[in-house]
């Protein structure tokens, strides 16, 4: 009798059924990389891949230039990130010769950083750590919406609802973004956009009709990392995060590494 694979509803976990005595090895599949951003320039940063079907003989490529790859086992491979020229979003390639392949992207080489600080002032240009910006509505619209862009947030809370997340932003925080109970807090610009949301606290977002309190992704590509998105409320659905899609527009986001509690 053939062995029965099935995928269970529940989180990323598959069940197999095979005979007695069978063995069987997982095709290759990349769930999420970390992080999923790195300066364009920057040599020796380092990368870990979560997926199945990972062997000693894995390799791992950016756009097709291999990087220095290490097994950890069959779930868990180490990659050095390989430097580019220029920014740019990049797809990345796991091939095993037993297992087959698989892409992930989007991953973001990015180039511009933007900085955002309490004690700023939003008629600086946000450029340098010393001239930062003071809220993130007036940082995310500094971004062009074509080069890969960070937005560095300094720690402390921010309290601002309705910011739109422009398509090759990188959000990176050590900071709280407060909807104030207002609006939802932060939506990716939506049609197949690019984003990250990493290491932010989203709360008190409110969302009334419609989902997504905290995070609203429509219909986009979007690598959420390391949050905690918490206290947050819709009145239909997703309180916490809400991603929507249609036929014509799908998007792909992915989420590793988060505490989603609404």
């Amino acid at each position: 009798m053939p062995g029965r694979l099935t995928r269970a509803t529940l989180g990323a976990i598959l069940v197999l059924v095979l005979p007695a005595g069978a063995a069987a090895a997982a095709q290759t599949e990349v769930f999420s990389v970390v992080p999923a951003f790195s300066p364009y320039n920057v040599a020796n940063r380092s990368m870990t891949l979560k997926g199945i079907g990972f062997t000693a003989s894995s390799a791992v490529s950016f756009d097709g230039v291999a990087a220095t790859t290490t097994f950890i086992n069959s779930r868990t491979l180490v990659a050095v990130i390989p430097t580019v020229g220029a920014p740019k979003i990049s797809t990345i390639t796991v091939s095993d010769p037993a297992n087959g392949s698989d892409d992930f992207m989007p991953f973001f080489y990015s180039g511009p950083v933007l900085y955002v600080a309490n004690t700023g002032n939003d008629a600086n240009a946000g450029t340098s750590p010393g001239a930062p910006k003071l809220t993130l509505a007036a940082t995310f619209a500094a971004v062009d919406g074509v080069t890969p862009t960070e937005i560095r947030v300094a720690g402390g809370n921010y309290r601002e609802s309705q910011l739109a997340l422009l398509n090759g932003s990188v959000l990176s925080c050590g900071s709280e973004i407060d909807g104030g109970r207002t609006s939802y807090a932060i939506r990716t610009s939506g049609l197949m956009n690019m984003t990250v949301v990493d290491g932010c606290t989203i709360t008190n977002g409110l969302q009334d009709g419609f989902g997504g309190g905290g995070l609203v992704i429509s219909a986009d590509t979007t690598i959420v990392n390391n949050n905690v998105i918490a206290g947050n409320t819709s009145t239909i659905s997703g309180g916490g995060i809400y991603w929507r899609a249609s036929t014509a527009y799908g998007g792909k986001p992915t989420f590793s590494n988060n505490v989603i509690v609404g």
